[in-house]
């Protein structure tokens, strides 16, 4: 669900087991580049918040682009998850071009000099939604050694960029020099999307309060 990482895909771990090949599908072109829509200014930044997500599903990157005061860099598909249905370019861009305004303003609330990065893709047609081919295309937008993998539905919690960007150098040494993975404790809330924005943005002490009452477990994936 959410993982900091080194922006270069892992190689092979040493001493893993072999697979064997028993079938190959080629899927050629799974995602067609439509437009890419920057806000902000390019400044340096430590770690960037990469995610994916289907057209219906913009209003969700919206609110993580308002807990998240870093780049974003983010994918997103001219397909409907609710119907399962391609959505036509046009109207896609329609509906992007009006969540890459708010997510602009969310930067400037911000009042750091942040790029947010999103790019919008065709589905290809296959009739699925391509959440591999998506990652990728999200994460070769992200310009920071460091990246957020995050789905669009999780939250980041007040204070974590600037967690990230207060231990750059260790985790830069931890995830790009060493190889590591580190993966973050993600948590649920038992009511709605408010509260779940609420304990976000109440940080770790609002959340260790909903856990011990029961209204915020461990996601379980």
């Amino acid at each position: 669900a959410c993982a900091l990482r080194p922006r270069s895909l892992l190689g092979p771990r040493r001493g893993a087991g072999r697979l064997r090949l028993v079938a190959r599908i080629t899927i050629r072109r799974p995602l067609k580049h439509v437009r890419t829509y920057d806000t902000g200014e390019a400044g340096e930044d430590s770690c960037t918040l990469v995610t994916q997500c289907s057209i219906d599903r913009l209003g969700r990157l919206i609110t993580q682009a308002a807990h998240w005061r870093g780049a974003v860099a983010a994918a997103v598909v001219a397909y409907d998850g609710a119907t399962g249905e391609h959505v036509a370019v046009r109207e896609a861009r329609r509906r992007i071009e009006a969540a890459v305004a708010e997510i602009g303003a969310c930067g400037v609330g911000v009042g750091l000099p942040v790029r947010r990065t999103i790019a919008l893709y065709e589905d290809g047609g296959l009739g699925l939604y391509p959440i591999n081919a998506a990652r990728n295309a999200a994460l070769r937008l992200a310009t920071t050694e460091l990246v957020l993998l995050l789905d669009v539905d999780f939250l980041p919690s007040t204070g974590l960029h600037s967690t990230i960007a207060g231990s750059a150098a260790e985790l830069r040494r931890r995830c790009v020099e060493e190889r590591r993975l580190l993966v973050l404790p993600a948590f649920e809330s038992c009511a709605d999307a408010c509260e779940a924005a609420a304990l976000a943005a109440g940080g770790k002490p609002a959340l260790a309060a909903a856990v011990v009452a029961g209204r915020a477990p461990t996601f379980a994936g």
